[in-house]
């Protein structure tokens, strides 16, 4: 019974979090990856800008629209 539980609580905190982030992942849907932001070609397809992160010490930088927020 415990186990039950346990699958459905995790059933819907993955459902809460697809409700929560899947409208800005559908926005971006055709740019997302991953990128080489100092590369040219840094990777990203057609139409979409290489964003640099951050929080990773190397060169890498994702792919999203910059006509979306």
């Amino acid at each position: 019974m415990r186990t039950l539980l346990l699958l459905l609580l995790v059933g819907v905190a993955v459902t809460f979090a697809d409700q929560i982030w899947s409208e800005d992942y559908r926005e971006h849907a055709q740019c997302v990856d991953t990128c080489r932001p100092d590369e040219c070609p840094s990777g990203c397809k057609s139409g979409c800008a290489c964003y640099r992160r951050f929080d990773h010490p190397n060169n890498h930088g994702y792919c999203l629209d910059p006509s979306k927020p």
